[in-house]
């Protein structure tokens, strides 16, 4: 199966200044023809969404907004659900590296440090013939130091940290830490 197998992983990425949603941005390009990888990078997305139509708040260049796509075989729901927790358990490495406390993940989507959301994972995925593209889009706040009240109450690495944060710093040790998951998962595959 041609472009499916995600021996090694790069985000192949692809820096906006200002969308609508990243998610949405990257589902207007035919995925068929996009390598594993593609990522949508934003300063700024005015509809950013997580789960059931939940908006997801970002202050302009202050937080790590982005969608990626990662093409794979038709799996099991099973399957499906392991590549999210591989990428839950990717970012929640990340934060946990860069703010060295405990990230607790509130299955399915959010992830918590101190019981405070600190970044959000949407999934959606479209089957076309035997390959499965998954669009995710995750928002992690990075350096936002102001929040309206949610439940349950949001946070950033820089509220935590008492730090500012390279928010391309953020990704690419997500980036290498997904890579790391991925060859994981192929050699338990093999």
């Amino acid at each position: 199966m041609k472009n499916t197998e995600l021996t090694y992983f790069k985000f192949n990425l692809q820096e906006k200044t200002n969308v609508f949603s990243t998610n949405e941005s990257l589902k207007e390009l035919n995925l068929r023809d996009l390598p594993n990888g593609y990522c949508i990078l934003a300063d700024a997305q005015e509809q950013g969404r997580g789960q059931r139509g939940k908006s997801w708040e970002a202050s302009p260049g202050q937080n790590l907004t982005f969608s990626f796509l990662l093409k794979q075989r038709v799996y099991t729901a099973n399957k499906q659900f392991g590549m999210l927790r591989m990428i839950c358990l990717s970012m929640a490495n990340t934060i946990e590296t860069l703010t060295e406390k405990e990230v607790k993940i509130k299955w399915p989507n959010d992830l918590l440090v101190a019981k405070k959301k600190v970044a959000g994972i949407l999934v959606e995925n479209f089957i076309q013939g035997q390959t499965c593209h998954s669009v995710i889009g995750i928002g992690v706040n990075v350096n936002q130091k102001i929040f309206k009240p949610y439940s349950p109450p949001a946070t950033s690495l820089s509220l935590i940290c008492s730090e500012h944060f390279n928010i391309k710093l953020v990704l690419s040790l997500f980036e290498h830490e997904l890579g790391k998951h991925i060859e994981q998962l192929n050699r338990e595959a093999k």
